[in-house]
């Protein structure tokens, strides 16, 4: 047999080995790609309240420094400060360089530098998830402001770029109550997450309110207490008017609701509604009960009297 046989034979033999291991030899998968994100993507603040973003970055391997710019609508924010965040000091001395607020033109970049953090010496960087920067603003009048970073770059420990996608963010400023109370909430604790809840409540629109619309207007109603929130949002264009009276039946994420809202003059309405089959459980006081009607909203705190398997009363607290 010639030697050119020999190592056409040899060569077949390798190709049939390799077809019949190869749907078992296991691919690592890829990583998955950092993230840097903003912190709560979307939340609704009352004007002239001060609130905070954190810029967040996720799944990160060998993080040395990173820099970025953050944009937002000056008409609705204005920036009060930017600090550093505890992931990067993780790895050790750092140097951060905050990058200039400027809210004529809602940015915070710089001349030379934008917001901007480095881990100092020969260190390894840092792995993992964790807070970049946090960012102070301060609430200005009603809309909605997006918040967009640009100009991101991350950096390793030998100086390489690190591949990474942003994520967006939006802020809702909203026009608060000049009056919010609660005059019932009670709450009925059943098996197997099979709560019911029942509101009555009174508020009166602020001076700077361009009123309401509730045939148009979304409706949300929050209550949060220690690590638990439980929300639900009926939608725009859900409401039914009759006369002074808007009302609204329906089934949201697996709650029964029925809603009510009366004008009692131009700026004074109640607010009733009713919940059944919702999941109230782990709360701990004090809870926070928060109203969001269209670009208005109000909250109040209220005390839960935990009492499972029974009639549950919540009172607001003066």
């Amino acid at each position: 047999m010639t030697k050119g046989i020999v190592m056409l034979i040899h060569k077949i033999a390798r190709i049939a080995l390799l077809t019949l291991i190869l749907p078992y030899i296991i691919v690592p998968a890829a990583a998955a790609a950092p993230t840097l994100s903003l912190a709560p993507s979307t939340q609704t603040v009352p004007s002239r309240q001060s609130f905070s973003v954190n810029i967040d970055l996720a799944n990160v391997t060998d993080l040395f420094s990173f820099e970025f710019d953050l944009a937002f609508d000056p008409t609705l924010l204005a920036a009060v400060d930017i600090t550093e965040g505890p992931f990067l000091p993780t790895g050790g001395s750092t140097f951060f360089i905050p990058g200039t607020i400027n809210n004529t033109t809602g940015t915070i970049t710089g001349t030379i530098l934008a917001t901007a953090d480095t881990l100092i010496g020969p260190l390894p960087g840092v792995s993992g998830s964790g807070t970049l920067a946090t960012v102070r603003f301060q609430a200005l009048t009603q809309g909605t402001s997006p918040l967009t970073l640009s100009n991101v770059f991350l950096l390793d420990s030998t100086l390489a770029d690190i591949p990474v996608s942003t994520v967006p963010a939006q802020v809702q400023v909203c026009t608060p109550f000049a009056a919010f109370a609660v005059d019932k909430l009670e709450v009925e604790f059943g098996p197997r997450i099979d709560d019911v809840f029942e509101l009555q409540s009174r508020f009166t629109l602020g001076a700077d309110s361009d009123g309401i619309d509730l045939v148009h207007d979304p409706v949300t109603l929050a209550l949060t207490g220690g690590t638990t929130t439980f929300v639900t949002t009926i939608p725009a264009d859900s409401f039914k008017q009759k006369k002074r009276h808007f009302r609204f039946e329906g089934q949201l994420d697996g709650v029964s609701l029925e809603a009510k809202l009366t004008s009692l003059d131009h700026n004074t309405f109640t607010f009733k509604v009713k919940g059944e089959h919702a999941n109230l459980t782990g709360f701990t006081n004090p809870v926070t009960l928060k109203l969001i009607i269209g670009n208005d909203c109000g909250e109040t705190p209220v005390t839960i009297k935990f009492e499972r398997g029974q009639e549950a009363k919540y009172s607001s607290q003066d």
